[in-house]
């Protein structure tokens, strides 16, 4: 027999095993043949060592839309699954009010000096922001108004 004839396609495939019982692992990892069935042995894994292993190397960002939804968004995931992981809510959004007083309720401990001096950079921040969303909003009012005006002229 030679070493073609040895060789078997193997798929590498990690799963979830929880609500199974097994309360030390909560993931099994190993190989599948093409038919689908695992081959050779499989690997009991923590979810520990598990998001371990995928979290240490991933980079998160946020992302805001336009109604100040804001989301998290790992890069690096593959469309397809970014797309799941938002539609089933496992990337859930929060409005942004409600990430500053969050924001305001976790900063209990800290003294009084620390907040005032947070909350006014936190202001600024806002502030500009919101100076931001203004002058855009002003500048598509007047777009839509000149377009409205150009279409009532073209009518004359």
């Amino acid at each position: 027999m030679n070493n073609e004839d040895r060789k078997a396609d193997l798929e590498p495939f990690i799963e979830s095993i929880r609500g199974n019982g097994n309360d030390s692992a909560e993931y099994i990892a190993g190989f599948r043949d093409a038919q689908g069935e695992i081959a050779g042995p499989v690997v009991p894994l923590s979810a520990e060592v598990v998001q371990r292993a995928v979290f240490s190397g991933q980079l998160f960002t946020v992302m805001c839309d336009m109604a100040g939804e804001i989301s998290p968004c790992p890069a690096g995931i593959v469309e397809d699954l970014l797309d799941t992981m938002f539609g089933d809510g496992r990337l859930a959004t929060q409005p942004i009010d409600e990430l500053v007083e969050e924001a305001i309720g976790m900063s209990v401990n800290e003294t009084a000096d620390t907040m005032i001096a947070d909350l006014e950079i936190m202001r600024d921040r806002l502030k500009r922001a919101l100076m931001r969303v203004e002058d855009t909003a002003q500048a598509l009012r007047t777009i839509k108004q000149v377009r409205r005006s150009s279409s009532a002229g073209n009518l004359n």
